[in-house]
């Protein structure tokens, strides 16, 4: 089967960050994704493709839930802690997530186009 997709197609890792749920297998995303590819009349994406593109999804929806883990932990040790040397541990901790997050994002933006100048 010949796969048409550029790695970099911005329509199939928008199609993965929607269809790729965590409790379910790269196949089924890989699935879910080529469907819906081939119902739109597109060829259909290879499976390593899909696969790299949901690990990415998967790497960088943890990175968010580790933001939101450091946030909740500042707002623990501002308003519900009595002691202050948990407050700058958390302010660490939410610099460190953040730090983290944006160089996940980084990693996986999209690859600048090889295409001439027009």
């Amino acid at each position: 089967m010949r796969f048409a997709v550029r790695a970099n197609d911005r329509f199939v890792r928008e199609l993965v960050t929607v269809l790729y749920r965590e409790d379910d297998s790269y196949a089924a995303t890989w699935r879910a994704v080529a469907e819906a590819l081939e119902n739109g009349g597109f060829r259909r994406p290879s499976y390593e493709l899909v696969r790299r593109l949901a690990g990415h999804e998967h790497r960088r929806r943890a990175s968010r839930a580790e933001v939101r883990r450091a946030q909740l932990g500042v707002a623990e040790a501002f308003f519900l802690t009595s002691r202050v040397v948990n407050t700058p541990i958390a302010l660490e901790r939410l610099g460190d997530a953040r730090r983290d997050e944006r160089l996940v994002t980084q990693w996986h933006e999209p690859l600048p186009r090889d295409d001439p100048p027009p």
